[in-house]
Order: structure tokens, then sequence, then C-alpha cells
């Protein structure tokens, strides 16, 4: 059970599914960066306004 349970045998290559198009690939390069920005912003954000923020 374990040996078919790790094999790759029933997989295909990642890039059969869209045969290796280059403007697909640029496409999920470009949207994975702004997750990425988008991901490292929200705490340099949130950092920025409790710095800011005025103490009783």
């Amino acid at each position: 059970m374990w040996k078919t349970f790790f094999s790759s045998g029933s997989f295909i290559p990642h890039g059969r599914c869209y045969r290796w198009q280059t403007k697909l690939v640029w496409l999920h390069v470009a949207s994975d960066s702004i997750i990425a920005i988008a991901y490292f912003s929200l705490p340099i954000t949130l950092l920025y306004f409790i710095s800011k923020r005025e103490s009783h």
C-alpha cells in the first residue's frame, strides 16, 4: 500500500498540463509575485500603523 501511495507513476509532469506555454508560465509567475508582495506587505503595513498609533 505505501509503495503505491508514494510512487509517482500515476501522475503527469506539471508542465504537461499547459504544454509549457511561455505566456501562461509568465502569467503564473506574475500572479504568484503579486500574491507574495501582498502577503509580505501586510505585516509591514500593520507595524506602520501600530507605530503611528497614539498612546493614551
